[in-house]
């Protein structure tokens, strides 16, 4: 009699254990990573924490769920110590090991550390936010004044649909075809970039850049 009542109690919590698994990767597969990326890129802190709160906290991915939160306070000492524990973990769902990597290459980039690359251009890491990847690694080469790669990353990253990052995106297009000495195409980015900076003196400007160059080229 107390076997059987000790197998029921086992096979109870075994019963509840498999529910609040369940529930827990039901929820991680309708939590928006995307979006959390986004926010991070875009320093919308206060929405970062609010999806980032749509994270289950079970204790398997409890660590993770801290490591964006410290991400979010700026707390990247603490954040790159949580978040490494899942970039490898192959016991884990494949989109929160995605998010970690590309949360510590983030990181790892902001602190100036080249390696921080090597995570973001992961095929998996691909997989799940490949035009935020692009924006990046454009982002990355473009402030190496390698302009050149960072055109292949940066049009490839125009597809994001804020239009915070489209005007980040074709203002570094744009600067990386005047860099090379690309009047038509620098023109045609131009027409773009117009439908997103507001600002008519900055817009003058970009103008002035096109006509200065074609000058300097005219005059040789």
């Amino acid at each position: 009699m107390r076997n059987r009542f000790t197998l029921l109690i086992f096979l109870s919590a075994l019963v509840v254990f498999l529910i609040s698994l369940v529930m827990v990767i039901w929820v991680s597969r309708n939590v928006n990573y995307r979006q959390i990326v986004e926010s991070f890129i875009l320093e919308d802190y206060e929405f970062s924490k609010k999806l980032v709160s749509q994270i289950p906290t079970n204790d398997l991915y409890y660590e993770f769920y801290q490591g964006l939160l410290y991400f979010v306070e700026g707390d990247y000492e603490k954040s790159t110590k949580n978040l490494s524990k899942y970039v490898k973990n192959t016991n884990i769902n494949s989109e929160i090991r995605a998010t970690s990597k590309m949360v510590y290459g983030m990181i790892l980039l902001d602190l100036g550390e080249s390696v921080g690359i090597e995570y973001i251009s992961d095929p998996e890491t691909y997989k799940y936010f490949g035009p935020y990847c692009d924006y990046l690694l454009g982002s990355y080469n473009f402030d190496k004044g390698d302009f050149v790669n960072s055109l292949e990353f940066l049009y490839n990253a125009a597809q994001i649909q804020s239009d915070t990052v489209k005007k980040d995106v074709y203002t570094k297009i744009y600067f990386s075809h005047i860099s090379l000495g690309n009047i038509q195409e620098a023109k045609k980015v131009l027409k773009v970039l117009t439908n997103f900076e507001k600002d008519q003196t900055v817009v003058s400007n970009l103008i002035k850049n096109i006509e200065n160059l074609e000058s300097t080229k005219s005059s040789k």
